[in-house]
């Protein structure tokens, strides 16, 4: 079904044109591929690569455990490891390797010159619901977000972000990591103060006087 299109989704597209012409680079990492194991395909319980959605350049993405054993699958300390399904509705997710005994998380790390913004994340419980703390800090550990949620078994929950850092953007969850996993880690990366390119606010503003003018007429 088709929808008419409102000015403002209009001029939120041409926005988001000037963005991504300015050099912005936008990442969903779903934890699909070969991205297990030092490039091969995961299986459940793996751990997942550490340079899975580094950005050349730009930003380092980094997986800890954060509770220091590997008791679980025998891999290294410290991993997140990668599981297919029942996880809610989710499927290929990342979770700690073990249970109620410290938060998992992945730091979003920019480099020189770099800031990155959290966009969000869902998350999911393994075969039932389970209550977690969702914490976000900067690269300084400054608290951005703090929330004790409910991840379902049936569906997922879906947490919003719009937190900007120089320092980088850590994502904990638990302290069952392991009986709750996150996916689709919505961010992007722009450099540090950047602005739309003057070009691209003149076509900006062009295009929304266009617009307006076409709706006057119609009116009229």
């Amino acid at each position: 079904m088709k929808t008419k299109t409102s000015l403002l989704a209009v001029a939120a597209t041409i926005a988001s044109l000037t963005v991504v012409g300015s050099g912005a680079n936008a990442s969903l990492l779903t934890f699909d591929g070969a991205i297990c194991d030092g490039g091969l395909t995961c299986t459940n319980g793996r751990p997942v690569d550490q340079t899975y959605g580094d950005i050349a350049g730009q930003l380092d993405v980094q997986y800890n455990n954060n509770t220091g054993n590997s008791a679980n699958w025998g891999v290294d300390a410290g991993r997140m490891l990668w599981w297919s399904s029942n996880y809610g509705d989710l499927t290929n997710v990342i979770y700690g390797a073990t249970a109620s005994t410290g938060a998992a998380g992945v730091f979003l790390k920019p480099l020189t010159g770099y800031q990155v913004t959290l966009n969000g994340f869902d998350g999911a419980g393994f075969f039932g619901s389970y209550g977690t703390d969702v914490t976000f800090l900067d690269g300084n550990n400054a608290p951005l977000y703090n929330a004790t949620l409910t991840f379902p078994a049936s569906g997922h929950v879906s947490i919003p972000g719009s937190y900007t850092s120089i320092s980088g953007i850590y994502i904990y969850f638990g302290p069952d990591s392991y009986d709750t996993a996150i996916d689709n880690i919505d961010f992007t990366v722009t450099k540090v103060g950047q602005v739309p390119e003057p070009g691209s606010l003149a076509l900006l503003g062009l295009g929304l006087a266009g617009l307006a003018a076409i709706r006057k007429r119609k009116q009229a």
